[in-house]
């Protein structure tokens, strides 16, 4: 499983390929995250990550308990 939090770094440092591959896999285990945060990677996943995702994704409470 992809740490969502390493995901929220590889964004901010612009590490697109890392947070592609870490939205790819998060996706497999959405029931561990908040309702925000799937629907946030969701959008990311059907958008592609974007500068515009990568705002959302900073801007995103990455709180999975």
């Amino acid at each position: 499983m992809c740490d969502v939090a390493l995901a929220a770094r590889s964004v901010q440092q612009g590490n697109i390929a890392k947070i592609w591959y870490c939205v790819h896999d998060v996706t497999l285990h959405v029931r561990d995250m908040t309702p925000h945060v799937r629907d946030v990677l969701k959008r990311v996943r059907d958008c592609g990550v974007t500068r515009v995702m990568q705002r959302v994704l900073i801007g995103c409470d990455f709180d999975t308990k």
